[in-house]
């Protein structure tokens, strides 16, 4: 017999013995693959998991008063229709810069050009904020005290907050909802929110099941009928926080560098956060100044007066980009009353002097203003008296907390 023949008898025998009349050697092989298949890991409890992701921010939220970063980098991609022009005047480019801030409210962001150009300087304190465009050589200002009595939601609710929040350093509401995900490997905690202004907005922060961490942040109006920002958060590292007593270590938190945030068909940011500080040292109150600049020379401009016409941050055409299709995200809402956006605006005059050096005549469509919004934040779980939010702490909640709609309570 032949190699080859004997090969092909084999392989006929082996099918012979596995058809119907050895039934019992087939039934005894499936049994014992069975018994040997390595068990399947247990599925996380659902309300346990995002309970213990809950604490996890309170531990954050406790542990972290103040946060410095001493690079960031900046990307801005504007969105563009299919006629090529921007869905919004905000400019496109890239900056760098620093980063610091203090809870409450206080808040410093200086960025500038890759050759060292000033672009902007970002400020906020316990009494008022401003935006500074250097290019334009124009500052906008404005004050908590009047942003908190009116009705509308950019102005009742531009605050600082919403970096902590982003970074994953602010609690979760210990009255929140949890929601199975798009996926299997997602769980959606939904937070109802009421601004100062009476503003309703919904919150959606995505859980990833396998790292245990909030990887997505959603910005809603109010029953979820429209997006109105969306933050993407990556690349997490641990950091150190408070020094070590000389037995145990210092407690450790998690922080992403990477952040990119969306406004469905307008623009994207894109932020990189290298150099970064928790609760920098002593001296971090005495080289920081929290009060708003001079700006000798600088047309002054009050927030109030262009609640309707908001500009970019990175007003320079010359280092403009553009995306041709947003990111595959829900539809988009008008950014006009994204709340808790931190909007750089600029005047009319500068809008103007803008579009005569491009030649590009301006927009007189029924509901679009001479420059629209770009929000540059998620609202935080606000620290405003006043702010319909309950603040309660996960482990100073009876019981399991997770009868009515998993973790929503009365």
């Amino acid at each position: 017999m032949s190699r080859s023949t004997a090969a092909i008898s084999l392989v006929l025998l082996l099918a012979a013995s596995a058809g119907p009349g050895c039934r019992s050697f087939q039934g005894n092989l499936l049994r014992r693959e069975v018994a040997q298949a390595p068990p399947k890991p247990e599925q996380p409890d659902p309300a346990e998991l995002a309970r213990r992701v809950a604490l996890e921010h309170d531990r954050r939220a406790g542990l972290v008063e103040a946060l410095k970063v001493t690079d960031l980098k900046i990307q801005v991609d504007t969105f563009t229709d299919q006629n090529g022009r921007s869905r919004s005047m905000f400019v496109g480019g890239t900056a760098e810069g620093v980063l610091v801030m203090e809870r409450p409210r206080n808040l410093r962001i200086l960025l500038k050009k890759p050759l060292g150009m000033s672009v902007a300087d970002i400020g906020s304190n316990d009494r008022e904020f401003w935006f500074a465009n250097d290019l334009a050589h124009e500052m906008i200002i404005g004050s908590y005290a009047q942003a908190e009595g009116l009705a509308d939601p950019f102005l009742a609710s531009v605050r600082p907050g919403w970096i902590f929040e982003v970074l994953g350093l602010e609690p979760i509401a210990a009255d929140a909802s949890i929601e199975r995900g798009e996926s299997d490997a997602t769980l959606t905690i939904v937070e109802d929110r009421t601004l100062p202004n009476g503003v309703k907005m919904v919150k959606e922060s995505v859980l990833n099941v396998a790292e245990q961490r909030i990887v997505e942040h959603r910005l809603y109006s109010e029953g979820r009928k429209e997006l109105v920002a969306q933050a993407r958060v990556e690349q997490p590292v641990s950091l150190p926080v408070g020094p070590s007593d000389g037995v145990n270590p210092p407690e450790t938190i998690q922080i992403p560098r990477f952040v990119r945030l969306t406004i469905p068909e307008v623009a994207e940011l894109r932020m990189t956060l290298v150099g970064i500080e928790p609760n920098p040292s002593d001296d971090f109150a005495a080289l920081t100044s929290f009060e708003k600049p001079p700006k000798d020379g600088y047309q002054f401009v009050d927030l109030f007066d262009l609640a309707s016409q908001p500009g970019p941050v990175l007003a320079d055409a010359s280092s403009a980009s553009s995306a041709s299709t947003p990111p595959p995200i829900p539809p988009p809402s008008m950014a006009m009353d994204a709340p808790g956006a931190l909007v750089l605006p600029r005047s009319d005059r500068e809008v103007a002097r803008v579009e005569d050096a491009s030649g590009t005549p301006r927009r007189d469509e029924p509901g679009g203003g001479p420059s629209d919004p770009v929000a540059l934040d998620l609202p935080s779980a606000s620290r405003v008296p006043g702010a319909s939010l309950r603040r309660e702490t996960w482990d100073t909640i009876e019981g399991n907390r997770f009868r009515r709609g998993v973790l929503r309570r009365e």
